[in-house]
């Protein structure tokens, strides 16, 4: 089994690439597997990209949203919520 650091690893090197559905995958995989919140807000914040990059406005907002809930200070999830906010 791969370990937290190891699959959030690859679901951002999956999204990246841009296989963006594929990264909502691994993303949601690597947030069913982490325990440390910056592991979860970070994959949740990476899984919100994915979606926006798949068009999924709603539910990159949500990502977002989540990803604050665990951390009140991330910044860059703001910002994209920011974003995804005047987009619409």
């Amino acid at each position: 089994m791969l370990t937290h650091k190891l699959s959030f690893s690859g679901a951002t090197s999956i999204m990246v690439k841009g296989s963006y559905g594929m990264a909502v995958n691994a993303f949601s995989g690597a947030l069913e597997r982490a325990t440390t919140y910056p592991i979860a807000a970070t994959a949740q914040h990476n899984r919100g990209l994915a979606h926006k990059g798949l068009g999924d406005l709603a539910k990159a907002r949500a990502d977002f949203n989540g990803a604050l809930q665990d951390d009140p200070y991330y910044a860059t999830a703001y910002y994209n919520r920011a974003v995804i906010l005047d987009s619409q």
